[in-house]
């Protein structure tokens, strides 16, 4: 059994597709020093002394400013330009950005972005959709998320390996065409590391455990069905179509993946049931790379 599991290994490489939805990451408050930080809008009232200043270099008290703002005028835009005084009245109507640090962690989306991973919160609260959630990374700073999705992968098993039956022999066969589509939950870690000027570098690893159904076709011949009452005479061969079910792990390092199945094949059409492997167990591997998204 060790040699037919060594060449599964070595001919089970495969092209593959892969297509993987909501990813959802936990975003801790922290990650060693890298600390998670969110930009609030602050009204006039909330105003630091430091801030209020600021905008008072930018829009002096009372001075008169000109607002130019676009209008419809029988449902034809125009341009109006209006002045209005800057006062405590104006004032009011601004807001100033604000960092601070998060206190505590969630689940959202990340993009990474320049030096900072920005994070959108996975939340319906409105008072919470306008922040903006981020981790600022230096150069050379590495940032490792944790993250759950659904995984949907078209593959090919080329190689399988069929147990040992009562009166039959173990089988290594290799399918002459067949097509399967595995899905599943995944479970990963994203790895964010910043290199300023040089180009920042995202590493993505993942587990998925999921089941899959799949298609192929077995010649009959007198060999494999020789444990049937009435088996194939050694003239006659006929070909049949079988549909496969299974579980599958899959291991995927950006676009590398290592998968393992267990299934069953259920030859379908008349005479059928005198296949040796019909409705059995077997075990493949594939190696692949996703050449492409489905």
């Amino acid at each position: 059994m060790k040699k037919y599991l060594i060449l599964l290994v070595l001919l089970g490489v495969v092209a593959s597709a892969q297509e993987s939805f909501k990813r959802v990451y936990h975003i801790p408050a922290s990650k060693g020093e890298i600390l998670l930080k969110k930009d609030v809008s602050v009204k006039f009232d909330k105003w630091s002394k430091g801030e209020l200043d600021s905008i008072k270099q930018i829009y002096v008290p009372e001075s008169m400013i000109k607002i130019s703002e676009q209008i419809s005028i029988n449902s034809v835009l125009q341009t109006v330009t209006r002045e209005i005084k800057v006062d405590t009245a104006f004032y009011k109507t601004l807001t100033v950005k604000r960092s601070e640090i998060a206190k505590c962690g969630f689940w959202g989306y990340v993009k990474f972005d320049d030096n900072k991973i920005i994070a959108n919160k996975n939340s319906c609260k409105k008072d919470e959709k306008d922040n903006i959630y981020y981790y600022q990374l230096k150069n050379r700073d590495q940032l490792s998320l944790y993250f759950i999705e659904g995984t949907v992968s078209a593959f090919t098993v080329p190689i399988k390996y069929r147990f040992k039956q009562p009166n039959v022999s173990e089988e290594f066969s290799s399918a002459s065409l067949n097509a399967n589509l595995f899905g599943g939950i995944s479970f990963g870690m994203s790895s964010f590391f910043y290199r300023d000027k040089v180009g920042s570098v995202t590493n993505n690893h993942k587990l998925t455990l999921g089941t899959f159904v799949g298609s192929s076709v077995v010649e009959l011949n007198s060999n494999n069905t020789s444990a049937s009452v009435d088996p194939l005479p050694n003239d006659r061969k006929i070909i049949k179509g079988l549909a496969s079910i299974g579980l599958g792990i899959a291991y995927s390092y950006n676009k590398v993946n290592f998968a393992g199945f267990l299934g069953w094949d259920y030859a379908i059409g008349d005479e059928a049931e005198k296949w040796n492997y019909n409705k059995k167990p077997w075990i493949g591997i594939a190696i692949g790379y996703s050449l492409f998204n489905l």
